[in-house]
């Protein structure tokens, strides 16, 4: 039978103890893995150096049975493949990886068996190489702890964590990602980030990424991770990493949800008048200022209305300040019913009131408070059991190309409402614009 693992050996007279050939000697020594032969009852014929040292013997004694210093499991196993291969039953090598005890430590050892062929009649041999795999082992354990440690702390963050190619595909991400988003590490690795961000962020994350992986440079951005039931607002801290011996980047995302409700609620406070939640006088002048520069740009004028309580203070006196606050909430809500949504309302005083006409006439303003100011006039508040009427004087006007600023704009605004108290309070008047003709007053 031939095969690649049965190996010629001249003739030798094994029966007599110290016939080593000088030649076999120095072939075996000459191989830095541990080397046996061993006959068909099991005995070690010839040894090297190698393998002396992997069985902690020293050379010049004999190893006797080696199997003792196996597991029991491992030294069946020896001897099985030793066996089989002196009975030629197959030639696969019989590769094994086996605990070797040796002066009271343990280390893996790699073993392969190979028959020795000799003369007809000589006996069997088998030829053991074992290959210690000790210092192999360790790395890999070490490379394995690594693993385990790093999966770990990346599953432990609280934050998500997640691993990006160049092209923008997920290659690695923790437990909190897969959280976030509703889905399992498996359905989201190898995906492409477009899954894990919202559609209007997505080239933003995109562009962040590309400078981070060409210049090296670590980067803090928003984005919204495309939660399922509502998206969620995170800050990523990203940077360049190395994963599997490639570029990639590491981003690592924060929700920033409370956050984001509580810098909208200190703009909410910074902005409106708590009392009638309508803009505040700094913001409205702020909105104010920004159409005005609308207007002059594109053409986009404004009518502005300003507005004034009548008679408030005796409100006050009479009802008390509980009542005055209730009426200054009673007409923000008219005013809110009577104008659009995109109007700008605002309270820039005790009981003056201001507000914009985006995109309208003088025409129209004028319509549109005098709606107002009949409506008041007619629905009286209603508060703890008592019955106030009150009424509305608005004074109207629009932007003009001559207004140098905003101050133009209301100086007319406040004419107007000064002509119509002055004159009996409880209406609308209106201060026409430099450049605006007459017949543009009664225009629709």
């Amino acid at each position: 039978m031939n095969s690649p693992y049965r190996f010629p050996l001249p003739s030798l007279d094994w029966t007599i103890p110290d016939n080593m050939h000088t030649w076999l000697q120095s072939f075996l020594e000459s191989f830095w893995l541990g080397m046996l032969i061993i006959d068909e009852s099991g005995q070690i014929r010839a040894a090297n150096a190698a393998a002396h040292a992997l069985f902690d013997v020293p050379s010049s004694e004999p190893l006797g049975d080696v199997t003792h210093c196996f597991s029991s499991e491992d030294a069946m196993q020896f001897r099985a493949n030793c066996t089989q291969v002196l009975r030629e039953e197959h030639f696969s090598g019989h590769l094994a990886e086996m605990f070797l005890l040796t002066g009271g430590a343990r280390c893996w050892t790699h073993c392969s068996f190979s028959l020795l062929a000799g003369q007809q009649d000589e006996p069997k041999l088998a030829l053991v190489t074992l290959i210690d795999l000790s210092a192999e082992n360790a790395v890999l354990k070490q490379h394995t702890l690594f693993a385990m440690r790093y999966r770990a702390l990346f599953d432990a963050a609280a934050d998500a964590m997640m691993v990006i190619s160049p092209q923008g595909i997920l290659l690695d991400l923790n437990r909190m990602t897969c959280e976030y988003m509703n889905r399992s590490r498996e359905e989201l690795v190898g995906q492409h980030i477009r899954v894990i961000f919202t559609p209007a962020r997505q080239q933003y994350v995109a562009d962040n990424l590309g400078e981070i992986l060409n210049k090296g440079e670590q980067r803090t951005f928003e984005a919204l991770l495309a939660n399922p039931d509502s998206p969620i607002p995170v800050e990523i801290n990203a940077r360049l990493t190395e994963f599997e011996g490639q570029p990639a980047v590491l981003g690592l995302a924060r929700d920033i949800t409370e956050r984001k409700l509580l810098q909208a609620r200190l703009e909410y406070q910074a902005s409106t008048d708590p009392l009638t939640a309508l803009n505040n006088r700094r913001h409205f002048l702020l909105k104010a200022d920004q159409e005005l520069l609308r207007f002059q740009r594109y053409g986009a004028g404004f009518a502005m209305l300003m507005l004034d309580l009548d008679h408030f203070k005796s409100v006050n006196d009479t009802y008390g300040h509980q009542t005055g606050d209730a009426l200054l909430r009673e007409f923000s809500r008219q005013m809110r019913v009577a104008f659009r949504h995109s109007d700008v309302l605002g309270r820039i005083g005790g009981e003056e009131f201001c507000v914009l006409l985006l995109e309208s006439s003088l025409h129209r303003g004028i319509e549109i408070a005098e709606r107002l100011r009949q409506q008041v006039e007619k629905t009286p508040l209603q508060f703890n059991n008592i019955t106030v009427p009150y009424t509305v004087s608005i004074g109207v006007t629009t932007t003009s190309v001559n207004d140098s600023g905003l101050d133009s704009v209301m100086r007319r605004a406040d004419a107007a409402l000064y002509r119509a108290k002055r004159n009996g309070r409880n209406q609308v008047n209106y201060e026409k614009a430099p450049d605006i003709p007459e017949q543009a007053v009664t225009a629709r």
